[in-house]
């Protein structure tokens, strides 16, 4: 293992202090875990010291342990790399290895299938997931993780070995509409049942109990503006048992005032500078072009062509009202081309900081191209004090109630940005949890700005005013959890900031932060505390010597 610095890490997770209290609640969320899950440390000794983890020890004496309290397998094992020489492919020798040499954990192993393999310069990462009498098990989750050479180094086993139950539901597809939509104050539209059913397994009183379900979706309105929800309806009670808005809200305190200039580089309350517009489209004679990185760009077309400038391009779409600024001119010799006139400070700001964000991700994950198109990036939504991430789009509210458009702050961009990152990029299907997607977009906004005060400059009455900051009050699990997303994204994010403290690195924390990425630890609203401590020893992990 390397010496360096991860002990804010382990700090944060253990260290009481006084936290900053969020009220973004949404009323009409549903959770179908209803307490926060910790960890019972006299079970998990008992645990160790039954015979399934005492055998596997007998051949692999330097592993360790932590065990789902719930289905009584391990949840995270990890130790000295495993030399995995059986099988012709990766996924054959871990398929080996479980068979072999952990059949002492009864896996249901008939209805095991690989969903997904990924690899970075150090680890290869695969999933498994399970099926019961061919429907999928929600949150089946076995996972390995290997050096490049086959050498296992860690597994999970969050997989069912007990269920038992009818897969016919006894409630029509209408009736599970009406249940997930019961209470809801306003119109919705676009109601589906998604077509598979499922099996969900719900922790409560120390052990899994199974629930066949309908996923439905619907889309509304809410109190800060669109909302679509996923929901999830036992098809036989027809109980509500989750229901999720996949649109992600920033909640910033209201404040805030218009003020247009070239583009706000940082915040409103810092002068404006002016910028190049990069990866800017250029139509001419029916073909776009790109600007440089410098904002410039030769063209072989005939003086006189008409030339098309939009406030778009390779990675950010300006729209307001679903309309882009432009502007249709001549095509002159020499073409200095500014947008002052023709688009709005928030406009041009938007689109200045979402290039920004996205080519310091391409240089987190060089070779991804999940996001390499232009999103859509509305601007003067409906509203005022707010932005939010959607359905591949990144929204800011309108200027109004003392609040400046949240498309001229810097860091807010690349937290909405970020969101964006965690539903491409993270694991094989994007981020799940919501207090580490709100966490993990916060890290995408202070890595850049290198400055632990997230949303300075909203605000028109009060200069200082923030969203969030990280160099005090700093936020610790258990102790300050809360169930709201915010807050709770708060602690996982402290983590990592006070790890870049620690390092006095930020490309060396942000090392360890993108590996996170592949190993993707993940789990619905309510296991935050796990969650979080697989992050802690994914970091452990990535910081090792290739398991050395």
């Amino acid at each position: 293992m390397k010496k360096t610095t991860i002990i804010c890490l382990i700090l944060m997770l253990s260290v009481s202090v006084f936290a900053y209290e969020n009220h973004g609640y949404d009323k009409y969320e549903v959770r179908y875990i209803k307490e926060q899950i910790t960890a019972d440390i006299t079970l998990q000794q008992t645990l160790r010291e039954q015979n399934a983890w005492q055998n596997f020890l007998v051949n692999h004496p330097h592993w360790f342990v932590s065990f789902n309290q719930f289905n009584l397998k391990p949840h995270r094992a990890y130790g000295e790399p495993i030399d995995l020489l059986n099988g012709n492919s990766t996924a054959d020798k871990v398929m080996h290895f479980i068979t072999n040499e952990l059949s002492d954990f009864n896996i249901p192993i008939a209805d095991i299938s690989l969903l997904d393999i990924r690899e970075n310069e150090k680890y290869k990462y695969l999933d498994f997931y399970q099926t019961y009498n061919g429907l999928k098990v929600h949150d089946s989750r076995l996972y390995v993780k290997t050096t490049k050479d086959d050498k296992l180094v860690t597994f999970g086993l969050d997989v069912f070995s007990d269920i038992n139950l009818s897969i016919l539901p006894t409630i029509s597809e209408n009736d599970a509409i009406s249940n997930a939509t019961f209470g809801i104050a306003n119109a919705f539209t676009n109601a589906i049942v998604k077509t598979d059913l499922k099996i969900l397994p719900v922790p409560e009183h120390n052990k899994y109990t199974y629930r066949l379900i309908y996923e439905v979706e619907f889309e509304t309105t809410i109190s800060v503006g669109p909302a679509k929800y996923l929901c999830l309806v036992d098809a036989n009670t027809g109980e509500l048992l989750m229901r999720k808005n996949t649109i992600l809200y920033e909640t910033p305190p209201p404040a805030t005032v218009h003020v247009e200039s070239n583009v706000y580089a940082v915040q409103p309350y810092i002068p404006t500078t002016v910028k190049d517009l990069i990866n800017l489209r250029v139509h001419v004679n029916g073909t776009s072009y790109y600007t440089d990185q410098n904002g410039d760009l030769s063209l072989s077309a005939n003086v006189g062509s008409n030339v098309y400038y939009g406030l778009e391009g390779r990675w950010s779409k300006v729209e307001t009202g679903g309309t882009t600024p432009g502007i249709n001119t001549t095509l002159g010799a020499t073409n200095n081309i500014s947008f002052d006139n023709d688009a709005t400070s928030q406009e041009r700001s938007a689109y200045y900081h979402v290039n920004v964000v996205h080519d310091y991700m391409k240089t987190i994950f060089p070779t991804f191209t999940g996001l390499d198109f232009a999103m859509t990036t509305n601007v003067d939504v409906s509203g005022s004090c707010n932005a939010f991430y959607g359905g591949g789009s990144i929204n800011f509210y309108a200027e109004g109630n003392d609040c400046h458009s949240m498309a001229k702050i810097g860091d807010v961009v690349y937290h909405e940005y970020g969101h964006g990152i965690n539903d491409y990029r993270y694991g094989n299907s994007g981020m799940w949890n919501g207090a580490l997607g709100e966490g993990y977009a916060d890290i995408w906004g202070l890595s850049i700005t290198q400055n632990p005060i997230l949303g300075l400059g909203m605000s028109s009455v009060d200069p200082n005013d923030f969203v969030r900051r990280y160099d005090i009050d700093r936020k610790v699990y258990p102790q300050d959890l809360t169930g709201e997303v915010h807050a709770d994204g708060e602690i996982i994010a402290g983590c990592w900031w006070d790890t870049y403290l620690g390092f006095n690195n930020m490309g060396q924390m942000m090392d360890l932060f993108k590996d996170t990425y592949d190993s993707a630890p993940d789990g619905p609203g309510g296991t935050e505390g796990i969650i979080f401590t697989d992050i802690l020893l994914e970091a452990l992990m990535s910081d090792d010597n290739d398991g050395n």
